[in-house]
This record gives structure tokens, sequence and C-alpha cells, in this order.
């Protein structure tokens, strides 16, 4: 399990963690033990996983329906949602990161780095931006310093983070926790694209790439659909 490291990290989401990687803060385990009954009973409840913790868990991210969602797998099978979560502050506006003090909240397809037990907003999930295509992307438009430090933390107030809340982000930092960072994703879409494809998007003054970005994460929308019963 990777906790934020004992080398500076500084966060948009608040002050810096300074926590060896096999400790864990008084607080930060006193949510881990009370919250993880509450997941393990609420898989064992569910009528698809009853496993916990899953082998994977994918978190979407649909900005401008200020949701997170939940989508759990075991093995090859399809992936299933859990649960949804109300984002309760989510800066900027459509459209993806481009430089640091933009406000804006990332889009694309994210790993989870690291746990930060000490936020200022309770807890909170470090993301790899910027990752590669956004590195990529940067260079072809000669755009520099894109920022960083973009975390999934609690509160309700957003400099570039998703914020959901101090219950919601004690749930997903033990769910994040239980099964592994390297097992968990994130993708962050400014619209949910199952419902309305980027086919009528405007790219004529876009960043380069931003064409590529919203087919992909078209693609990857249409991997979490929730089955009608």
């Amino acid at each position: 399990m990777c906790f934020a490291p004992a080398a500076l990290c500084l966060a948009e989401d608040g002050k810096s963690a300074e926590t060896p990687s096999a400790e864990m803060p008084p607080y930060a385990a006193y949510v881990l033990k009370t919250t993880r009954p509450r997941m393990a009973a609420a898989f064992a409840a569910g009528d698809f996983l009853k496993k916990y913790p899953p082998r994977r868990v994918t978190f979407v991210v649909i900005k401008d329906a200020r949701r997170l969602e939940v989508w759990a797998q075991e093995g090859w099978a399809e992936p299933v949602l859990f649960g949804k979560y109300a984002v309760t502050a989510l800066s900027g506006r459509p459209g993806p990161k481009l430089r640091k003090g933009d406000r804006q909240v990332p889009e694309g397809v994210y790993s989870v780095l690291w746990l930060n037990p000490d936020s200022d907003f309770n807890l909170s999930i470090k993301l790899d931006y910027p990752n590669e295509f956004d590195r990529e992307a940067a260079a072809l438009d000669g755009r520099k310093n894109l920022g960083g430090d973009i975390f999934i933390h609690g509160g309700d107030v957003s400099a570039g983070c998703i914020a959901v809340g101090d219950e919601a982000v004690e749930e997903l930092f033990t769910l994040v926790h239980d099964t592994g960072v390297e097992n968990v994703r994130v993708v962050i879409a400014p619209r949910d694209f199952r419902l309305s494809a980027p086919r009528g998007t405007d790219f004529t003054h876009a960043p380069k790439r931003l064409k590529i970005l919203y087919n992909w994460l078209n693609d990857e929308l249409l991997k979490y659909v929730e089955k009608k019963t």
C-alpha cells in the first residue's frame, strides 16, 4: 500500500503530508477500522459482487452532472456499479486542465498514485495528473508548467480537485486502500458520453488532441453501463 511519501507532497487540496509508508496516522486508522465493515456489508448485500475488497475498481467522474460512480470488477467479469456519490465541489468549466493555476479539473484516464491520510480536507486520493497523454498533448500545444497535485478529497471546496464530502471520501479512501492503489483507475469526463457522444463537439479552436481525448473517453465510458433489470 502506498501512502503519501516522506518526501514533500504539496497538494492543492491541503497541507503537505509526510507520512512514512509503513504507518497510518491514528485518525486514518480509525476511519479504516470503522468504515471497512460498512463497505464489506454493502458489497455482501448487493446482487452483484459478494467479495470485498473487489479485484479492481474504477471511479467514473462526470463533471457536468457532479457525480462520481464506483464500478467494481472481479477477474474478467464485466464491471458492475457499486454506488454513486455526489461531487460537492468541482472548479472550472468543461474542458481539460491545461496549465498550473487554471483551476480546471483534469479530463482523462488516471491512475491513483497514493493515499494522503493527512489532508486539510479530511482524507484524499492522489491522481497521476499530468499523465503521459497530458504531457504529449501539452508538447504539441507548446504548453509548459501543467500543474499537478490533483486529488479526490473531502470537504466542499475545489481548486482543480474533486471534492466529495467527508463521509464519501472516507468510504472511497477505504475502498482504494483495501483494493490497492495499483488496482484503481479514475475516468474523468466533461459530460456523460454514454448519453451523448462527443460527435457534436466543436473542436475548431480546441487544444490539439482534444478530439482524440474525447473519443477515448467515449470508448472508456461505454465499458461502464448499468445493466437494466
